[in-house]
């Protein structure tokens, strides 16, 4: 036996049973929706149809007796045409209704089909007709004025008035309202049976939606566990630090820059320095010149003493103070060399920690 599986793998109800009580849903959905209907519109079309081109109502009788043998059987379907009841003649087969005075005193049925007999007139001058049935010995106990004329027998179909018959007998009537009851038992089953495969449906997509959801839940939660970031208490005292190490260089550079103008002034001192020695140099190499010119000439005869405006303009000094003022200098710039390296050294720490906080 075939049997369906849902996502986890249980059984469910086989299917047979599902098709077969879908079948029958389907057959009393059919019949109750379109079958009956149908065949009413059938007989409505027909019925209008035939009263309205045979100008009678109704259009069509069933033959219920045997009166009318050999003519007309038993179950034949006679259609009927509308008439005027003066153009009726002896002979004529005609429909008629039954007076109730006749129905109730005989107890025959409300409308007959009879052959008429003979056409008379009463004390008033109306007239009448007396019909018979083919069959019967005598002619009918009643009287048929005009106006109780149904129509005239155009044709007859044999056999085909048996439907009428059973539908208009009690078996009938019986039938019409078991058949409706079965009708309408096998469509409010098929009803159920659609709602309970719907909510059986439902119930395994559901269950199915949970089970997709609880697996995307643990794969979101997995991916989280995997791709954790660092901690923002860590990552801010990482932050805290590179800002303070930060203010510290702008310190070392701060201090930097004052050493270098410092020194700055010490390059101009120095400057002077050598401008006042080469005026120097350039009053000696002077002064010797005319010591050789002198010598030459016989003309210095005693020991030669420079003037004193000689050696006010060779000032051959190098003050204590700058020489004292540019170690310190070179000590300065050596702690700015080790300052500026241990801020390139916490740069590229700051820069390696921030790295790895944007990786996922």
């Amino acid at each position: 036996m075939d049997a369906r599986t849902d996502r986890a793998g249980q059984a469910s109800e086989p299917l047979n049973v599902d098709k077969r009580s879908g079948w029958f849903g389907r057959a009393g959905s059919v019949l109750l929706w379109y079958g009956v209907p149908a065949l009413a519109l059938v007989a409505v079309v027909a019925y209008v149809l035939g009263a309205t081109i045979g100008h009678v109502n109704p259009p069509a009788v069933p033959v219920e007796g045997v009166s009318m043998r050999p003519t007309l059987q038993a179950g034949d379907l006679i259609v009927l045409k509308g008439v005027d009841p003066r153009t009726l003649r002896k002979g004529d087969i005609v429909a008629v209704n039954v007076p109730k005075s006749a129905r109730d005193q005989y107890g025959l049925p409300g409308q007959v089909v009879h052959r008429i007999v003979r056409i008379g007139h009463d004390a008033a001058g109306g007239e009448f007709f007396v019909t018979k049935g083919d069959a019967n010995s005598g002619a009918d106990v009643f009287q048929t004025h005009p106006g109780d004329v149904v129509g005239k027998l155009a044709f007859h179909i044999p056999a085909a008035g048996y439907p009428f018959l059973f539908f208009r007998s009690r078996q009938g009537e019986i039938f019409l309202a078991v058949g409706g009851l079965v009708a309408l038992a096998y469509f409010v089953l098929g009803l159920f049976e659609e709602r309970r495969v719907y909510v059986a449906g439902t119930a395994r997509t559901m269950q199915t939606v949970l089970e997709e959801t609880r697996e995307l839940k643990e794969a979101i939660g997995s991916a989280k566990r995997l791709a954790a970031p660092p901690s923002f208490d860590r990552l801010a005292d990482e932050v805290r630090v590179s800002s303070t190490r930060s203010e510290e260089n702008r310190q070392t550079v701060r201090e930097l820059v004052a050493a270098i103008s410092d020194y700055g002034q010490h390059l101009r001192s120095h400057t002077e320095v050598m401008k006042n020695l080469a005026a120097t140099t350039t009053e000696l190499t002077r002064a010797t010149s005319e010591m050789r010119s002198a010598v030459e000439q016989g003309v210095m005869t005693r020991a030669f003493v420079p003037s004193r405006e000689l050696l006010e303009r060779a000032p051959l000094r190098m003050p204590t103070a700058e020489l004292t003022r540019g170690a310190e200098l070179d000590r300065v710039l050596e702690e700015t060399a080790a300052r500026i390296e241990e801020a390139s050294r916490r740069r590229e720490e700051l820069r390696r920690v921030l790295g790895a906080a944007r990786r996922p």
